[in-house]
């Protein structure tokens, strides 16, 4: 990525986590919520040198302490935030992996570019939480990128906001069609689209999920950071 691409998004980061430019990836902070606001939860992202903490409201005030003591090579490992979540009674989400590509991939012609509600078909092919997981029936999806006959497409991408704009790629494709390369042409649309209006677009993959780690290469995309998240339990259930 070009330098100024790298500073936006860093600067991204470091708003989320309420951290001075220069802390981003260069050291560990743990410190209460900053955007987050009342996040019922652990946000949590690495790299490099750098691993960064956000915590929610009502833990017990030794927790921040403990998790400053642990070296980098344990907090930038999903066993120690996995088992701190165990420990909570919490929910562990992710790590996902975030990418980045700010040089146009080039689309492809024969994608056609609809409304949000193009791509609802395909939700009927797939497990609930492939479609959660594809981003495809977000509230913030503004625009998508489809194949296949518009009633029925058999691959479908699309933008969601980030962090002001259409930037943010999702993709999913039909599980009959997988494998035939459609994944990389609706995503490429996709990415083609938010790189020529807003300069940069962002693909997150779960780090498990290595068919979408993988065609996030094949587009370009850099690997920037791992991120995971600790959604606490509800203390009125």
């Amino acid at each position: 990525m070009e330098r100024e691409t790298e500073d936006f998004v860093d600067s991204w980061w470091a708003d989320v986590f309420g951290i001075a430019g220069d802390e981003v990836w260069k050291a560990l902070t743990v410190q209460p919520h900053a955007q987050l606001g009342d996040y019922a939860g652990f946000f949590v992202a690495w790299r490099a040198d750098g691993v960064h903490v956000s915590t929610p409201t009502g833990i017990d005030a030794g927790l921040p302490s403990r998790i400053a003591s642990a070296s980098l090579d344990v907090l930038q490992s999903a066993a120690f935030w996995q088992s701190l979540a165990d420990d909570l009674g919490g929910r562990l989400i992710g790590p996902a992996t975030h990418h980045y590509l700010d040089l146009d991939p080039g689309s492809d012609p024969d994608v056609r570019i609809g409304e949000p509600s193009a791509a609802l078909p395909l939700r009927e092919h797939v497990t609930p939480e492939e479609w959660e997981e594809s981003g495809l029936g977000a509230d913030d999806v503004t625009v998508t990128f489809t194949l296949g006959p518009p009633d029925q497409p058999v691959a479908a991408a699309a933008l969601s906001t980030w962090p002001d704009a259409a930037r943010d790629v999702c993709v999913l494709v039909h599980p009959d069609h997988r494998g035939q390369g459609l994944v990389d042409r609706v995503a490429r649309t996709a990415t083609s689209y938010a790189i020529a209006r807003h300069d940069v677009a962002r693909w997150t993959a779960r780090s498990e999920n290595h068919a979408s780690m993988q065609a996030a290469r094949r587009l370009g995309f850099q690997a920037w950071c791992t991120q995971l998240a600790i959604r606490l339990p509800d203390p009125q259930d």
